[in-house]
């Protein structure tokens, strides 16, 4: 039975914020970039009014490969005056564009397309869901404006009252948007810009009122966080357990302080299946709220790093997934803007591989160290055995390319070593 990220999933530490797995690996013919993308939890629909529909991409820009297809806005039903676009949920956003997964039609229009992948947020729309316009994406940041209220003659509006002028982002579970309210109610009303913490991709009523918050919504007290397990967030089989196996502090960046969690889920047995690597942010008020979350099944996590490359502030969750293969499941962010932002850790690996003499070839786990962006790894000939590579060795160079890491060098090493004994 399948309850996690498959095994090799690399994403999945960061898809947990989404609710769903987002599998960036050679098996998909065109990998999605999710490179310096904020995560988040939200949705939208669409409002794209092209009547040859809507291209989705594969990366956040405009001449980004084609990969999808959503229909256009249509009427709900025939004959039917009330016209709705495709509804999706929001996982990421990047550069004005917007990452969307599980995408649904809101008429009887035929869906081709799924997800993930990218579209461009001016053909988004959205209908907030809560009343307050915050001006970061925090439960306890400062409020712009409260969006509800009652008008002198005694009508009353709410969040779904305002126009969606544009999106800019998301974050968790909220949404970065220019509103303005609805000229109906107020003529000459003007544009506000903030965070609201919910959304959602009803078109024609308010959204559903039964929001069930994740354990990234809510603070939670320190003391509990150490002891036990956050409700809500691993996902238990019957009879599994989890426990909290470490517990402590990484680091301070910008007068913010971060602590991690290490979880272990188990069977009645005691075996451990999977493990979920959590790092928190110290409120002022000294609770703590969840921001990051790496996991999956048969996945080790060690305690996580805050590392200076540079101008850059990076926080590494070191993970490996014993076997053979000794697959490297490490997930990377890049401190900006006051918030962690994913790096793919393994798009570099395909260009090594063309870099590499014919033949040869990196069977296991490549783990780089990120301060000096070096990396070393034996090469295996085809025949070798996983415990004998006669390939040699290549050292590797890496460097940054604005939040990408890619690869800038690779030494090859002859070696004269046989698996014949």
């Amino acid at each position: 039975m399948t309850r996690r990220c498959g095994a090799k999933a690399k994403w999945c530490g960061w898809i947990v914020l989404a609710g769903v797995c987002l599998a960036v690996s050679p098996a998909f013919a065109t990998p999605i970039d999710t490179d310096g993308a904020s995560r988040c939890r939200t949705a939208g629909y669409l409002k794209d009014a092209d009547s040859r529909g809507t291209n989705v991409r594969g990366a956040p820009r405009a001449n980004a490969p084609i990969i999808g297809h959503l229909p256009p806005p249509a009427p709900i039903e025939p004959g039917s005056d009330e016209i709705v676009g495709a509804e999706f949920d929001i996982i990421g956003a990047k550069d004005g564009w917007l990452l969307i997964d599980n995408a649904r039609p809101g008429s009887d229009a035929k869906m081709a397309f799924k997800g993930p992948g990218w579209i461009s947020s001016r053909l988004v729309g959205m209908t907030l869901g809560a009343d307050l316009l915050r001006v970061a994406p925090d439960v306890d940041a400062k409020v712009i404006a409260k969006l509800s209220g009652e008008l002198k003659d005694g009508n009353a509006y709410g969040a779904d009252s305002y126009e969606i002028l544009a999106v800019h982002g998301c974050d968790s579970h909220f949404v970065d948007v220019t509103i303005k309210l609805a000229p109906s109610i107020v003529p000459d009303a003007k544009p506000m810009r903030g965070w609201v913490e919910k959304a959602c991709s009803t078109q024609l009523t308010t959204c559903d009122p039964s929001y069930a918050p994740t354990p990234f919504d809510a603070p939670h007290a320190e003391t509990e966080t150490r002891d036990a397990c956050l409700d809500g967030l691993a996902d238990l089989l019957e009879g599994e357990t989890c426990r909290v196996t470490q517990f402590g502090d990484i680091g301070i960046v910008e007068g913010r302080t971060f602590l991690y969690a290490l979880y272990a889920i188990a069977t009645k047995a005691g075996v451990v299946v999977a493990m979920h690597a959590l790092v928190f942010e110290r409120r002022d008020d000294g609770q703590l709220r969840l921001r990051l979350s790496a996991g999956g099944d048969g996945a080790t996590f060690s305690k996580p790093e805050i590392l200076h490359a540079g101008t850059r502030i990076l926080l590494h969750i070191p993970g490996w997934e014993s076997g053979t293969g000794n697959f490297n499941r490490e997930a990377l962010y890049l401190w900006r803007g006051g918030l962690w932002i994913g790096v793919n850790t393994d798009s570099w690996l395909k260009t090594l591989q063309k870099r590499l003499p014919a033949g040869l070839g990196a069977w296991k786990g490549i783990y780089p160290d990120y301060k000096t962006l070096k990396a070393h790894t034996p090469l295996w000939r085809k025949g070798d055995g996983n415990a004998c590579a006669t390939g040699g060795t290549a050292d590797i160079a890496l460097a940054w390319a604005g939040d990408k890491i890619r690869l800038s060098g690779v030494t090859i090493h002859q070696s004269t070593s046989d698996c014949s004994e």
